[in-house]
C-alpha cells in the first residue's frame, strides 16, 4: 500500500475529507452527543423500505479509484452517525491508526445524518453494497436485526472481548438470543440540585437523596417549605416504563408475550407519582404542550433538582450563570432495581460483510480503551470499556484548577462511577411505538383523575396483550 495513504495529506485521508465535506454541506448536525441524539434515533424504530428510486446507488458508496502501482487492499466501509462536523479529526485519526496496524486494509468512512441511516442502509442492501461496520443504538439494532441485516457476534466474541466492556452494557445489545453489537459510548444521567434551595427547605445540602424514595421525600419537603414545584420526572409512556424497570418491576413476562405492569407494586409507584402531581410537588403544567422539559425547568429555576446528562452544564452556564455558580452534582438516585437507563451507542457488523474477521478487529480498535478515552476527552460521552474509568481524566478529574473545570470534572467523576449500574433498558417489543403511545394515553388519564392508577394500568395491559 502507498505509504501516503497514512499521511495527513495522503490520498486516502484527502478522499475521506472530500466525502465528509460533501456530507457536511448536506445537513446540520448537533453537539454535544447524548440523550437528544438517542431520542431522535429512537423515532426510527420502523425502518423504511429502500429509497433507491429517489437516491442513486452511487451516493451510497463511491467507488475507490484503484492504484495501479500497488496491490488492491481489503476494503472495509465504516458508517457512523453525526460525527463528521465536530469529530472528523478523531475518526480519521482512529481510522489511520487501524490502517497503520493493518497495511493490507483500507477503511472508507461514511458519516450519515441520523435520519438518513435506515433508508441508506436499506438502499445499500438492495444494491448489494453494504458497509461492513455500522453505528447503531439499541432500537436501530433491533430494527436492523429484524431485517436480517446484522451479524450475530456471539460466536465471534471471545473471553477477551467479554472482559473488554462493561458486562451490563454489552448485555444491552444481547437481544433475541443474539449479540447484535458491542457498546461504543454511553451517556449516564446524574442529579443536579440547588444547594441553596435545599438549605432553605431544611435539607442538608451535603447529603443529597441517594435513592428514588429519598428523592421523592426530599421533593415533598422542598415543596412544603418553599411552596413551589420541586421535581419533574419525565412522564412519557416510555420513560415511565423505564422507571418501572429501574424499580425492579417487570414490564412484560419472561416470554415477552403478556404485559406485567398491571400489578399492585406498579400501581403503587404510579400512584405515588400521581399524588406528587395532585399535591403540586410536580409542576401543574407537566402534561401541557410546549412547556419545555424538566431540564429546561431546572435551568430556569422552576424546580430545585433534576436528573440529566452532565452536558446540561453547558446550557446552565450560558442561560443561568448564577445557578451554575452554585449548582451541586450527585449520583442518580437509584431505585430497588439498581439500574439506570443509559442511552447507548454501539458498533455492529453487517451480515453481508465479506471481511467479518477484520471488520471485528476494527470494532475492537474503535471501542477499545485508548480510542474511547480519546473520544471522551472531546465529546460529552462516557466510555464503555472496562478500565477506562481509572484514567486520571475521570478518576482525577482532568487538568485545570478553575471553577468551570472543577465542575465539569465533578460531573465526569459522578457519571463514570455509575457505569456499573448503567444499562440501556430499551425493550424488544413488536409494534413498540403503538404500545408506548397507548400506555402513555392510559397513564395520563390517571394523572388527570379520570382513572385510578390500577385501572389505567389494567386498561393499557389489555391493549398490550392483544398485540403481543
Amino acid at each position: 500500500m502507498d505509504k501516503a495513504r497514512h499521511a495527513p495529506h495522503g490520498d486516502g485521508a484527502m478522499r475521506r475529507r472530500r466525502v465528509i465535506a460533501r456530507q457536511a454541506l448536506r445537513r446540520t448536525l448537533a453537539r454535544p452527543l447524548g440523550l437528544a441524539l438517542y431520542l431522535a434515533l429512537t423515532l426510527a424504530l420502523t425502518v423504511p423500505a429502500p429509497a433507491s428510486a429517489q437516491t442513486p446507488a452511487a451516493e451510497i458508496a463511491e467507488p475507490v479509484q484503484a492504484d495501479a502501482s500497488a496491490r488492491s487492499p481489503r476494503r472495509l466501509e465504516l458508517w457512523t452517525i453525526d460525527l463528521a462536523r465536530d469529530f472528523a479529526a478523531f475518526v480519521e485519526e482512529s481510522v489511520d491508526g487501524f490502517e497503520s496496524a493493518h497495511p493490507d486494509v483500507e477503511v472508507v468512512w461514511r458519516d450519515l445524518a441520523l435520519g438518513e441511516l435506515p433508508g441508506r442502509l436499506a438502499d445499500a442492501h438492495a444494491t448489494g453494497r453494504t458497509p461492513d461496520v455500522v453505528n447503531v443504538n439499541v432500537p436501530l439494532a433491533l430494527a436492523f436485526a429484524e431485517r436480517g441485516w446484522l451479524r450475530d457476534l456471539g460466536p465471534s466474541l471471545d473471553a477477551g472481548d467479554h472482559a473488554r466492556w462493561y458486562p451490563n452494557l454489552l448485555a444491552s445489545f444481547r437481544l433475541g438470543g443474539r449479540e447484535l453489537a458491542v457498546p461504543w459510548y454511553v451517556t449516564v444521567p446524574v442529579l443536579f440540585y440547588d444547594p441553596d434551595a435545599f438549605a432553605r427547605a431544611g435539607l442538608d445540602p451535603h447529603s443529597p437523596p441517594g435513592t428514588s424514595a429519598e428523592a421523592f421525600a426530599a421533593a415533598r419537603q422542598l415543596h412544603d417549605r418553599l411552596d413551589a414545584p420541586a421535581l419533574w420526572p419525565s412522564l412519557s409512556g416510555q420513560q415511565l416504563l423505564y422507571r418501572f424497570l429501574e424499580a425492579g418491576l417487570p414490564v412484560t413476562d419472561d416470554a415477552g408475550r403478556r404485559a406485567a405492569f398491571d400489578g399492585e407494586a406498579h400501581a403503587a409507584l404510579l400512584g405515588e407519582l400521581v399524588h406528587l402531581f395532585e399535591t403540586g410537588v410536580l409542576p401543574s403544567d407537566a402534561f401541557e404542550e410546549n412547556v419545555g422539559t424538566p431540564a429546561s425547568a431546572f435551568v430556569a429555576g422552576r424546580i430545585p433538582m433534576v436528573t440529566a446528562n452532565p452536558s446540561l452544564l453547558v446550557r446552565l452556564a450560558s442561560e443561568n450563570p448564577d445557578l451554575y455558580a452554585r449548582v451541586a452534582i450527585a449520583p442518580y438516585p437509584l431505585g430497588p432495581g439498581q439500574a439506570i437507563h443509559a442511552p447507548l451507542m454501539g458498533l455492529a457488523l453487517t451480515a453481508a460483510s465479506p471481511h467479518p474477521d477484520v471488520a471485528l478487529d476494527l470494532v475492537r480498535h474503535l471501542a477499545g480503551v485508548e480510542r474511547q478515552l480519546a473520544f471522551a476527552r472531546i465529546a460529552a460521552i462516557l466510555p464503555t470499556a472496562l478500565g477506562a474509568a481509572d484514567d486520571p481524566w475521570f478518576a482525577g478529574g482532568g487538568s485545570g484548577s478553575d471553577d468551570e473545570q472543577g465542575l465539569d470534572a465533578r460531573a465526569r467523576q459522578v457519571a463514570v462511577a455509575q457505569l456499573p449500574y448503567a444499562r440501556d433498558l430499551t425493550m424488544e417489543l413488536p409494534n413498540a411505538s403503538q404500545l408506548f403511545r397507548r400506555f402513555e394515553r392510559d397513564v395520563v388519564r390517571a394523572f388527570l383523575g379520570l382513572h385510578s392508577p390500577i385501572e389505567a394500568l389494567r386498561a393499557a395491559a389489555r391493549f398490550w396483550n392483544a398485540l403481543l
